[in-house]
C-alpha cells in the first residue's frame, strides 16, 4: 500500500468531525441535515477514491484552490493578485472550468476553493458549476462588495 502523507489523514478526520457536528446541530431542520448527510456521503467516496489512487501511486489531495479569474472589481492595497502584476489572461471557457471541476471530483478531490481575483465576477458559471457537481464543496475566498452585483 502506498504510504499517506499525515495531512491528508487530518484532513479527512477533520472533514469528518465537521460533517458529524454539523449533522448533528442541524437535525432541527431535516433539509439542512440531509444536506449535510449527502455532502458528509460525497466526502467519503472522495477520500475513498484518493485511497484507491494512492495505491496505484497517484497522489491527489483532497482539497483545491481554483483561481478563476484574474478580473476583481477592487483594488486593494496588500492583495495578492494585484502584488502580481501579471498580463491580463482571458479566464476558461466556462466549459473549461467545469472540465477542470469534472476532473478533479474523478480524482478524488472533495473541496475546491473558489479565488481569484473576483470570484464572483463569474456567478453564474460557479453557480452552474455548483449545480452540475453537487459532490464537491466550493467555499468562496470573495469580497462583500461583490455580492450586489449578481444577477
Amino acid at each position: 500500500m502506498h504510504e499517506r502523507t499525515e495531512y491528508i489523514d487530518l484532513f479527512d478526520d477533520a472533514v469528518r468531525a465537521l460533517f458529524s457536528d454539523a449533522v448533528r446541530i442541524t437535525l432541527r431542520d431535516p433539509s439542512v441535515a440531509a444536506f449535510f448527510v449527502r455532502m458528509r456521503r460525497a466526502q467519503l467516496t472522495a477520500e475513498r477514491r484518493r485511497t484507491q489512487l494512492a495505491e496505484e501511486g497517484v497522489h491527489v489531495p483532497p482539497f483545491m484552490i481554483l483561481s478563476v479569474t484574474s478580473r476583481c472589481n477592487l483594488a486593494c492595497a496588500g492583495c495578492y493578485a494585484e502584488a502580481q502584476e501579471r498580463r491580463e489572461e482571458s479566464d476558461m471557457t466556462p466549459a473549461e472550468l467545469l472540465s477542470v471541476v469534472r476532473q478533479g471530483n474523478d480524482l478524488g478531490v472533495g473541496i475546491m476553493l473558489l479565488g481569484g481575483g473576483e470570484p464572483m465576477t463569474r456567478a453564474g458559471d460557479l453557480l452552474l458549476i455548483a449545480h452540475n457537481i453537487p459532490d464537491v464543496m466550493f467555499p468562496v475566498l470573495t469580497n462583500v462588495r461583490s455580492w450586489t452585483n449578481i444577477s
